[in-house]
């Protein structure tokens, strides 16, 4: 709403609100709606993810404590086998912010934006599961780091990181969808 000099509210279409004007409002139960915070989420979500995918090599690996201030030492995973698949990422990215914008203007689950997430968790679990097998995608002085650190073998450290990673992954991708569609159907 919008306020002139008299102070008198304006509706959308820029002409002075009435009480009839009540009567265009929408009603969207609770359990349906999504609220800015959800949007909000969505958004800051998806650039902490992009952020850290596009400087993994920064940010994700081994910190040492020196002092009063913790060391990066060795980065877990290959920076060059994760720009292999940017284009991707980038469309990954893209869809999330316009399926975020798409909830705020909605304001509310319907079965298509339901359909939207699921279509949306299945790419990005996908484009997961084909980035993380990657050879050479674990970084060989961190897969070192870690044998030693738990003492078992590469191959158990490499499995618990890949098949934990996708394990996860899949079980929040089946949640999104399934409380998309849930609060689609709520009345």
């Amino acid at each position: 709403m919008d306020k002139v000099k008299d102070s008198q509210p304006l509706t959308t279409s820029l002409k002075e609100w009435t009480p009839e004007d009540l009567k265009n409002v929408t009603y969207i139960p609770k359990k349906k709606a999504i609220s800015k915070v959800e949007v909000f989420g969505s958004f800051m979500w998806t650039a902490i993810w992009g952020t850290v995918y596009f400087y993994a090599n920064r940010l994700m690996g081994v910190y040492e404590g020196g002092g009063d201030r913790l060391e990066f030492v060795i980065p877990a995973l290959n920076q060059e086998v994760l720009l292999q698949y940017w284009p991707l990422v980038v469309i990954l990215i893209a869809f999330e912010i316009a399926l975020a914008i798409y909830k705020l203007f909605k304001g509310q689950w319907t079965k298509l934006l339901a359909i939207w997430n699921t279509i949306l968790q299945l790419f990005a679990s996908i484009l997961f599961i084909i980035i993380i097998i990657s050879p050479n995608l674990l970084n060989e002085d961190f897969i070192s780091y870690m044998t030693n650190l738990f003492s078992i073998s590469e191959v158990q450290i490499k499995g618990w990181i890949i098949y934990g990673s996708i394990f996860i992954f899949i079980v929040s991708a089946i949640i999104s969808v399934y409380d998309g569609f849930r609060k689609a159907r709520a009345s």
